[in-house]
């Protein structure tokens, strides 16, 4: 059984694409779900600092450039590795 204060980890895998990950964030920010986590994995050189910065304060976020491309799987389990909540 669920609970309304579930955390919902959402896990965001970019590449130099910071005017995409900036909607994303901002849809994130538009929903009326509280308990979130923003797990971004930049795959590749950190390019979107400024983006995350953006939101750092209005958003739970955890921002892991990994300063080399390692591909779009490991990206993803690099997050699901650094994501803490229950869905």
């Amino acid at each position: 059984m669920s609970s309304q204060n579930d955390r919902v980890s959402i896990i965001i895998r970019t590449k130099a694409r910071p005017t995409l990950l900036n909607r994303a964030l901002l849809s994130i920010q538009s929903q009326d779900y509280s308990n979130i986590e923003v797990v971004i994995i930049e795959d590749g050189p950190a390019v979107s600092e400024s983006i995350v910065n953006k939101y750092i304060n209005d958003l739970h976020i955890v921002y892991l450039p990994v300063n080399q491309s390692v591909g779009r799987s490991r990206a993803a389990n690099i997050g699901l590795e650094h994501a803490t909540g229950k869905y």
